[in-house]
């Protein structure tokens, strides 16, 4: 029956150009891909080195490439030239690795010093990549207009870390500026600012009207928050509009299942919609009331438009105010929209990574569980775009506390070997120190691990505490015992088991 029926509410929550000049170490055609590295990586051991991996998407669509690690690379429309500066379309192949660690570092064969004036000073990672792309197995080189971006996942928010690219050209690190850190756990959706827009809606309230008895009058029970400029009268009910719709005295006797209120083009105005399993009809109607509750009904209407012009005065002035300031400092006003989008196409970035890491996660739990330990963070990422193809790094230059000794290397039988490409890597720093010798730097305080090349196989010590081995700034010389892996341990992902921290 019509007089006893509820509104249902649905509602839907919208919730530099730069051509390196590249030294072939081969002359072999389809070694290429090798020769685009050769000039800037000198990986001690063969075969050992941190893979890559290799993915192929449209030059011409770009697209939003997720790695196991959590670290995303978004790729422009439009990314890559040739060696000639011409745009590139069809089919492009992407290499991606990262480095996580000393031993990464140490295994690519990526060089950790910086030369600052003469200085040179050592990094502390808080992530690196290499990042190549080839057409056809040529290498391809980045648009300066359309410029991809890298954000790696990293378990260190240190506002002091920088982002460097290895010039080939040159052989050294080129600083090309600062690294952005995201905690994602608290990425903002904006930020406030001159021009910021409330979020309050004001809702105004709709004038009560009399029933003039002229039309029929139904009484509609509303559910709760359904319509809020109607929320405030009690007894209201609605008055058929014979001008537009003729009512059916018959529509009052059957059973309906839903009655739907649809507000109207009209101010004011609303179509009842009532429907069956049979058949549904539409009225259009205005909300009425009569006698004692219209009386009582208009006091309420008076109270609450008065406060909805009053917050509508203060939001219009507080606007202009705004945008008074807003011309005042136009500059100001432009780094906060800027900074919007730099944080909208961050939620996309996430949102797209978190999609891709649920897949691999449902794929295989148990690997997802091991990367994430290893990896320990998917919480921070540390942003930049680049402008050129190569290895990038965020880093820092840190002197790190260390003293000279002079080390003998031994192996488990006490037999002297001669190691070569000699790196410190130490517990409390994410850095490595190489040596050219046996003079070699201990660190003042916490572990550290000694990397060596033993006739071609990986090999290494381990001092997790100075003073117990009876090591101090004060001693000149001192025998390191070395383990050296076996030739089929000699492998990345064996060598990756040995990290100690």
């Amino acid at each position: 029956m019509l007089q006893s029926s509820s509104i249902k509410w649905f509602c839907v929550l919208i919730s530099s150009f730069t051509l390196l000049s590249l030294s072939a170490c081969q002359s072999n055609k389809n070694d290429k891909k090798n020769a685009q590295r050769s000039a800037y990586l000198n990986p001690p051991i063969t075969g050992t080195d941190v893979p890559f991996s290799s993915d192929k998407l449209d030059a011409a669509k770009g697209d939003t490439l997720v790695y196991k690690t959590g670290s995303v690379v978004v790729i422009p429309p439009n990314a890559f030239l040739d060696k000639a500066g011409n745009v590139i379309t069809g089919e492009v192949e992407l290499k991606f690795r990262e480095f996580i660690d000393p031993l990464d570092f140490y295994l690519a064969g990526i060089n950790m010093n910086y030369d600052s004036a003469g200085t040179v000073y050592n990094f502390v990672s808080s992530g690196m990549c290499e990042i190549l792309a080839f057409k056809d197995g040529e290498p391809l080189f980045v648009n300066p207009e359309n410029k991809p971006s890298v954000h790696l996942s990293t378990k260190f928010n240190n506002p002091d870390h920088s982002v460097y690219f290895y010039d080939s050209t040159q052989n050294r690190w080129i600083k090309k500026g600062e690294a952005v850190v995201t905690d994602v756990n608290q990425l903002q959706s904006t930020i406030p600012g001159v021009m910021a827009q409330t979020n309050i809606e004001y809702i105004q309230p709709v004038m009560p009207q009399k029933a003039t008895g002229e039309s029929p009058v139904i009484k509609v029970i509303i559910e709760p928050g359904s319509y809020e400029e109607l929320m405030v009268y009690d007894n209201l009910q609605f008055q058929i509009d014979d001008k537009v719709s003729t009512f059916n005295p018959a529509d009052a006797k059957e059973e309906w299942s839903d009655i739907s209120l649809i507000p109207g083009k009209q101010k004011g105005t609303y179509a009842l919609r009532f429907s069956n399993s049979k058949r549904s009809v539409t009225y259009a109607a205005k909300p009425v009331l009569q006698g004692a509750d219209y009386d009582k009904a208009l006091k309420v209407f008076e109270k609450k438009n008065a406060e909805y012009k009053k917050a509508m005065t203060k939001r219009i002035d507080k606007e202009n105010k705004n945008y008074a300031n807003f011309q005042k400092d136009s500059i100001a006003q432009q780094r906060l929209i800027e900074e919007n989008k730099k944080i909208a196409e961050m939620n996309k970035i996430i949102e797209k990574r978190n999609q891709e890491m649920a897949k691999k996660y449902a794929e295989d739990e148990a690997a997802y569980k091991k990367e994430m330990e290893e990896r320990k963070s998917l919480n921070l990422m540390t942003s930049f775009s680049i402008d050129g193809f190569g290895i990038w790094n965020c880093d820092r230059v840190l002197p790190i506390e260390n003293f000279p000794i002079y080390a003998k290397f031994i192996d488990e039988k006490g037999e002297v070997l001669s190691l070569t490409h000699i790196a410190n890597v130490y517990e409390n720093e994410n850095t490595m120190m190489t040596f050219s010798d046996n003079n070699i730097r201990v660190a003042k305080s916490g572990g550290t691990m000694i990397y060596g090349i033993n006739n071609g196989l990986f090999s290494y010590a381990l001092i997790d505490n100075p003073e117990a081995a009876g090591i101090n700034e004060q001693t000149k010389e001192h025998s390191f015992t070395f383990r050296t892996v076996t030739a089929d341990q000699n492998n990345y992902t064996y060598l990756r088991s040995l990290v100690k921290w």
